[in-house]
């Protein structure tokens, strides 16, 4: 496992044990203790009065307790919240929560009137991180798109913009996540493996031409089964590399289809013939209604 949770919290005393710690959205970075870091990797967060710690490294959660000189209170076995991930509206009101454990496994759950309600009945999940999604698909910067939650935070880590699906590969693709992609750079890495890229070729065929720009992205050197994640941590400055990669890969077009300038031809063509349709429609109404108009004369 790779992250986990300790309670009660002391975040002040972990802190003053760790290098390098820089303050972040919602918690901190630092260099993990466990192993030879050369680059923050080590994520903290408190959360429901419970210290969240995550090492992009690998580091088990009680690797770094142990190097940390900390004893780990938790009791053999025992499933244990060690992270959560709030899916939020453009506000950052949360709208459900998905929560990891170890031994690992996930459950998702919404607010109700200050309470956890342990299901997601009636909620339509949004995009993951959606408030920086929408701050950077308006300002033109690149939305980069992952499998879950954990790379998603991994890229928040280096001032990257990122984001995923409830469910990860399995979960299933709306159009609203179309539709809040719409006029986006989207840049997509998939895990590597099958299932990943699949996932992700599901991704880029429904974006394409919806988003403004689509680009899939092969990380070079990338093992087999590895996600971004694990890709990030083998480099001194992932965010360079990235970006390198990224400005040197190719837009994305699917099998098949038709180029980006038919589509964009296409779709014109529709937009335009349905204004025409419903120009038409209301003038049958206008024209039936005056044959009623004279025929109850």
């Amino acid at each position: 496992m790779r992250e986990g949770g300790m309670s009660p919290s002391n975040i002040e005393q972990v802190l003053s044990r760790l290098e390098g710690v820089r303050r972040v959205n919602g918690g901190y970075v630092a260099k993990c203790p466990a192993h030879q870091d050369r680059n923050p990797s080590l994520s903290i967060k408190e959360s429901e009065g419970k210290l969240l710690l995550f090492c992009h490294a690998g580091c088990s959660f009680k690797e770094v307790l142990n190097a940390l000189g900390i004893k780990n209170d938790i009791p053999q076995g025992e499933r244990v919240e060690v992270a959560h991930y709030n899916y939020t509206d453009e506000h950052g009101n949360i709208l459900l929560q998905v929560v990891r454990y170890e031994p690992k496994g996930f459950s998702q759950r919404r607010p109700e009137a200050g309470k956890w309600i342990d299901d997601t009945k009636g909620v339509m999940a949004p995009l993951y991180n959606l408030p920086a999604v929408i701050r950077n698909r308006d300002s033109g910067g690149y939305v980069i798109f992952v499998e879950g939650e954990k790379d998603v935070e991994t890229l928040r880590s280096y001032d990257i913009v990122g984001t995923t699906i409830r469910g990860g590969s399995s979960g299933k693709w709306h159009a609203h996540y179309t539709s809040t992609l719409e006029g986006a750079n989207v840049a997509i890495i998939p895990d590597n493996d099958t299932v990943g890229y699949k996932h992700a070729e599901r991704v880029a065929v429904s974006l394409y031409g919806w988003a403004k720009s689509v680009k899939m992205i092969n990380l070079p050197d990338q093992e087999k089964g590895n996600d971004f994640t694990d890709w990030a941590a083998r480099y001194d400055n992932p965010k360079i590399k990235l970006a390198h990669i990224l400005n040197n890969s190719p837009e994305y077009t699917p099998p098949q289809m038709v180029s980006r300038d038919e589509f964009d031809s296409l779709r014109f063509l529709v937009k335009s013939q349905s204004k025409e349709i419903k120009r038409l429609r209301w003038k049958l109404y206008e024209l039936a209604g005056k044959k009623i108009r004279k025929d109850g004369e």
